[in-house]
């Protein structure tokens, strides 16, 4: 992911046509799958000037999967991953761009009926999807509003980095397949 970042963010933030903040700091990030904000160092070492991040609830990708498991329904995950990466990136040091995180399903929700409007007001330079971009293929329809949710957001010129895992690798490498 540090190579992605480098190698094709890097640049679209740099092109940015948005404001500096500061001497170096410039650009905008769409994370749509922050996790716990495991990615909030790469995007400093970015110089990213503004980063929104989302999370998607293991209970609206998995509802029926974790009722099984009885996992208890008023337990929202992702909301206790945006918590913990609002944490993080409050106490990084490295971490001196603004940044908005929700616990939204960007998979089944267009981010305009979501997420205060003053944040979508300016395009993003870099929408990012790492490794949970797989997740919006259980339907069409969910394939659709992350599609439309990465294209309406991402600046003409901007770039989206996206890693997916290769399930026939994962399947050949796993002591399951022998």
């Amino acid at each position: 992911k540090s190579v992605l970042i480098t190698r094709f963010a890097h640049p679209a933030l740099s092109a940015s046509p948005g404001p500096r903040y500061g001497t170096r700091m410039r650009g905008r990030v769409l994370d749509m799958g922050c996790g716990k904000g495991g990615d909030l160092t790469k995007w400093a070492k970015a110089n990213v000037a503004e980063y929104v991040g989302l999370g998607t609830s293991l209970l609206f990708l998995f509802p029926t999967r974790l009722r099984l498991a009885h996992v208890h329904p008023s337990i929202d995950i992702a909301a206790v991953s945006i918590d913990q990466a609002q944490k993080r990136h409050s106490t990084s040091r490295g971490a001196r761009f603004v940044a908005n995180f929700f616990a939204l399903d960007c998979y089944s929700h267009v981010l305009s009926d979501a997420l205060p409007l003053n944040l979508l007001e300016t395009p993003f330079d870099v929408v990012s999807m790492q490794f949970c971009m797989h997740y919006a293929f259980e339907s069409e329809t969910k394939a659709r509003i992350m599609l439309k949710n990465v294209s309406t957001w991402l600046r003409p010129g901007g770039i989206f980095v996206g890693t997916i895992p290769n399930a026939k690798q994962l399947m050949c490498a796993s002591p399951l397949a022998s």
